[in-house]
């Protein structure tokens, strides 16, 4: 009985140890540009700010792009804009649009320089919390544009401690999305015409 204990407080700790170590090197957590936790991920584009901004504030160019999203629709383009406070639209994982899908409200649209999205109605994720949100950020940079996608939970919410928890593990695989989409949104914008892909689309 003693040796069965001592088995099972062994694994305890381990696995309380190995998540001790994901939330220490984990991509989510304290930094300059929000008082909360946030990931976030940047690259320098060769454009200015104001042609990036228009280009990722058309929701038909994320099929472009996307190494997650297979394409976006538009809930009330009829209303609103797209790209404008207000507008909704629903992303969709798969062609067929079964799978995973998910909503996004533009909250703030401050022209060429922020764009902050509500995310919501996650559907068929394994890790899934309410209260996130992204932002887009666009800086003049050495002569071009420098980009930076973030991603955090309202910072008005109280947020639970499980879904905070739940953030630090999917940031691992949030960061290496922001990062290939944004490889790819660099690509689509400096070559134009030429353009290819840098990281293909993954089905999940």
């Amino acid at each position: 009985m003693k040796r069965i204990f001592k088995i099972v407080v062994s694994f305890i700790l381990i696995f309380v140890f190995a998540i001790g170590i994901m939330i220490l090197f984990s991509p989510y957590g304290k930094g300059k540009l929000y008082k909360n936790r946030y990931l976030a991920c940047s690259i320098e584009v060769n454009a200015s700010k104001e042609i990036t901004y228009k280009i990722l504030g058309n929701s038909d160019n994320a099929r472009k792009w996307s190494v997650f999203v297979h394409h976006i629709s538009t809930l009330n383009s009829n209303e609103i804009s797209d790209g404008s406070v207000g507008s909704v639209r629903r992303c969709f994982q798969q062609e067929d649009e079964n799978g995973l899908r998910w909503d996004e409200e533009i909250l703030v649209n401050e022209v060429n320089s922020r764009r902050r999205l509500s995310i919501f109605n996650m559907v068929h994720f394994d890790l899934s919390a309410d209260n996130l949100m992204t932002d887009q950020l666009y800086e003049n940079y050495d002569g071009g544009c420098k980009l930076t996608f973030t991603i955090f939970f309202d910072p008005t919410k109280r947020i639970s401690f499980i879904d905070e928890l739940k953030m630090y593990f999917a940031a691992y695989k949030a960061e290496e999305i922001f990062e290939k989409n944004l490889e790819n949104i660099k690509n689509l914008i400096e070559r134009g015409d030429t353009y290819e892909r840098v990281h293909l689309f993954i089905k999940q």
